[in-house]
């Protein structure tokens, strides 16, 4: 089967549940149509290949555990993400600080950039500000609870891969001075 790590995985599960024995197998190889396209008919074609190739394979690949490996993963790649949408956040903030309306730049120039980001979160426009201004207040303290929140999740979501690593099952291996050449079985 190709892609038991995505969109495969439910029919991989589903499969390894019923007690069927599962093959993972790499995208085969095959000429594009026409302008690079693909066609229906490729489909029962890329099927024939997929098993030629699992036939004439000496090893074949199993597909790759769930459970903490899958956890460990989907944590990660969120993670990853999150940290991402943050750094995006803060650059979008700093822009937005730089070209804000002079009188609201002055009062958040100069400070450090976390004690920035806390003005900015905890900004409110009062109804009689200039519309531009009160547009700009509004964004900047969106922007900002952002870029706490992302931090925040970020923080959670690495708490929650440490105790996922630690709590990983250890393999049954010695120590490192006493390791044999060939791995034990456990």
């Amino acid at each position: 089967m190709e892609g038991t790590g995505c969109y495969g995985a439910g029919l991989t599960r589903f499969l390894v549940d019923q007690g069927e024995w599962v093959v993972e197998i790499d995208r085969p190889t095959r000429p594009r149509g026409r302008h690079g396209a693909k066609s229906d008919v490729s489909d029962g074609l890329d099927a024939v290949r997929a098993g030629r190739e699992a036939l004439g394979r000496d090893h074949l690949t199993t597909p790759r555990q769930r459970g903490h490996r899958e956890a460990l993963r989907v944590l990660h790649t969120t993670r990853a993400a999150i940290v991402q949408a943050g750094a995006d956040a803060r650059r979008q903030l700093k822009g937005l600080v730089v070209t804000a309306p002079e009188p609201l730049r002055d009062r958040l120039r100069g400070r450090p950039w976390r004690q920035q980001v806390g003005a900015c979160a905890a900004l409110v426009a009062a109804p009689s500000d200039p519309v531009e201004h009160r547009a700009t207040v509004r964004v900047l303290a969106l922007t900002a609870q952002r870029v706490l929140a992302a931090r925040q999740d970020a923080k959670q979501l690495e708490a929650e891969l440490r105790q996922l690593v630690m709590a990983w099952p250890r393999p049954c291996w010695p120590s490192r001075a006493s390791a044999p050449s060939a791995p034990p079985s456990c």
